[in-house]
């Protein structure tokens, strides 16, 4: 790894190493972007998504995987992050289907479909 000496870079380390919150990390991470630290911020967005994948936190997910491909993290990297989130998306699709098929609501059917 690379060592930053940039402020940015540092507030996305220390909020690494102090296990902060996802969403908390992700700005970090969309802070340091701003100042063009994309080769240097590959390392924490790989382990901004290792930690969201184990903690399934969809959000965070979302975000960190938004955030892999702004900075140029390789799609392999970026294929369970994804298959996690299609896989979220299904299973709120089926859920919103049986609720509707429950209901009996054509409406509400109309818009799960």
């Amino acid at each position: 790894r690379i060592p930053v000496d940039h402020p940015a870079m540092q507030a996305v380390d220390r909020a690494l190493q102090a296990n902060a919150p996802l969403l908390e990390v992700v700005q970090a991470v969309a802070h340091a972007r701003f100042f063009q630290l994309h080769i240097p911020l590959q390392v924490a967005v790989r382990e901004l998504l290792r930690r969201a994948v184990a903690a399934r936190d969809m959000a965070s997910l979302r975000h960190a995987a938004a955030e892999g491909r702004l900075v140029g993290v390789a799609e392999e990297e970026l294929r369970v992050a994804e298959a996690l989130i299609h896989e979220q998306v299904a299973q709120e699709q089926r859920l919103a289907l049986r609720r509707a098929i429950g209901k009996g609501d054509r409406r509400a059917l109309k818009e799960a479909i």
